[in-house]
């Protein structure tokens, strides 16, 4: 059901500004409040994005600096080891100074 006072004139005066005084240009109001909390604002998010970029600084510095793992240490025997030589085709250990194989007579590979 529609309010009968709503639909006439007189309701809708009171949201109607009046344009016969001063031509129908209506003066500012200063908006200061509004410009502090827009400037408090900006500068409130201006120093918790500062604070974020030096967290994630200092955060990275420390896993870059992390001590690195330290190598394994060898035998004497596994060092050896490691220049050991072989015939390509029988098998049997060479010394590093051969140039044939004492078992078959082949050739050492370099």
């Amino acid at each position: 059901v529609l309010d009968p006072e709503l639909l006439s004139i007189d309701g809708l005066s009171n949201a109607v500004p009046d344009l016969g005084t001063n031509g129908g240009t209506t003066t500012a109001q200063p908006a200061s409040d509004t410009n502090w909390l827009l400037i408090a604002g900006v500068i409130i998010g201006i120093g918790v994005l500062l604070v974020v970029v030096w967290f994630i600084a200092t955060t990275r510095g420390q896993t870059i600096n992390r001590p690195r793992k330290p190598k394994p240490i060898r035998s004497e025997k596994s060092k050896n080891n490691a220049s050991a030589r072989f015939c390509h085709q029988c098998g049997t250990g060479l010394q590093a100074s051969d140039k044939f194989c004492k078992n078959c007579g082949t050739a050492v590979k370099k």
